[in-house]
């Protein structure tokens, strides 16, 4: 097993561990007669906790290198989940989300970086490709899994399993399965004098270089969010079942993970930037055909378009980030990707869902279709660029 294939194991180990106890959270309240607003407080605190803590877990893994933020948001996503063995009344699930959401976006930003590190600079783009393949294999896993392990063991039984995922990385990290991104004093100081100026969160922001990829990811990861909470509700207006629903969502997904698959061959042939472009277009695409067609096949087929836009572009623009950002401020470069894309799902819902209740679902699927088709065209002049060149070559 290569160092990028123990890569993908802890990745998509850590992700299923949250992302199922995420699920089994949300299932649990909802059965315990939350309303739906308060399973909403839960999924919003989830992002939002991790969108607050995200630049300062950045910069600690900056300072720090990555092998000890791991270890620690391993140890506290465990010590999470195994509360809701013994305690699941709502005050509970709280602590759990809370805790789970500083543990999750810590082990995000925290790979980010490892993932750049890792490889050489011809080969990054492959390697956040890879780690984003991790990152899918959990979307696909963990609701399953969860779905399962509830039905068959209760709620008990399935907290006291993805308490032991967790307990399972905390082992890969502690025994040195990978080589640690070193922190910043470790780090040998450049001849330019980079390493001795910061550019801080604002500057970072406002980088010529980096913003039209915070830009990118915000488009993105809206519309992906209005996708996940639109789609139940059009599709229940339209008089779907359940199931018709879900096969619909479920191909994006499956796409999604096919997409981040075939990553490493795609880039053989094509930039990080083009699949960028490429993807904008096409989920513009996909949300277009949501917009205009309540046909069960053509719903599909759009949402495929949609997996696959945001399979070709999600970890291209993390790769980016890394190579344009300064080498010792990448942990806080990563965080604001982290940051923006929490920023993004926490506000589209509550924005998509007034615009829809004015002006209806489709108009709203026509909104969104219009800022990916003109993100992409405005990101057009990145189509003819080189590839992705060493970090001070931008």
């Amino acid at each position: 097993m290569n160092i990028l294939h123990k890569l993908v194991t802890l990745v998509s180990l850590s992700s299923t561990g949250a992302t199922a106890s995420r699920f089994t959270v949300f299932l649990c309240a909802a059965q315990s007669g939350a309303s739906p607003a308060m399973v909403g407080l839960l999924a919003a605190l989830f992002a939002g906790v991790g969108a607050i803590a995200s630049v300062p877990a950045g910069r600690a893994i900056d300072r720090s290198g990555t092998k000890k933020p791991l270890l620690l948001s391993a140890a506290m996503l465990a010590v999470a989940v195994s509360l809701g063995v013994f305690w699941r009344e709502l005050p509970m699930l709280f602590v759990i989300v809370i805790l789970g959401g500083l543990a999750h976006n810590t082990m995000i930003i925290a790979f980010q970086r490892l993932a750049g590190d890792l490889a050489a600079p011809s080969e990054r783009a492959q390697s956040f490709g890879m780690m984003g393949f991790g990152f899918s294999i959990s979307i696909l896993a963990a609701p399953v899994i969860a779905g399962f392990a509830i039905d068959h063991v209760g709620f008990s039984g399935t907290f006291l399993l993805f308490t032991l995922i967790p307990v399972c990385s905390f082992a890969m990290v502690w025994m040195d399965m990978l080589p640690w991104s070193p922190g910043t004093r470790a780090r040998p100081e450049r001849p330019t004098g980079e390493a001795s100026v910061r550019s801080g969160t604002l500057g970072l922001l406002r980088a010529p270089k980096l913003k039209p990829l915070w830009i990118c990811g915000a488009v993105f990861e809206s519309g992906w969010m209005a996708f996940g909470f639109l789609l139940p509700i059009l599709g229940t207006r339209l008089g779907f079942s359940a199931s018709k629903i879900g096969l619909i969502a479920g191909t994006a997904g499956l796409l999604l993970f096919f997409t981040r698959g075939s990553l490493t061959p795609l880039l053989r042939h094509f930039t990080p930037w083009q699949l960028i472009v490429a993807g904008l277009a096409l989920s513009g695409v996909g949300f277009t055909g949501m917009a205009m067609t309540h046909e069960f096949l053509w719903m599909a087929v759009a949402s495929a378009l949609i997996g696959i836009g945001q399979g070709t572009s999600s970890p291209m623009m993390s790769a980016l980030i890394y190579e344009r950002a300064p080498s010792h401020e990448t942990g806080e470069a990563m965080a604001l990707r982290t940051l923006v894309a929490n920023a993004s799902q926490g506000s589209m819902p509550l924005v998509a869902g007034a615009l829809s209740s004015v002006i209806g679902i489709a108009p709203v699927f026509g909104m969104v279709a219009v800022g990916l088709f003109g993100t992409a065209w405005l990101c057009r002049g990145q189509w003819r660029h080189k590839r992705t060149q060493q970090r001070d070559g931008g």
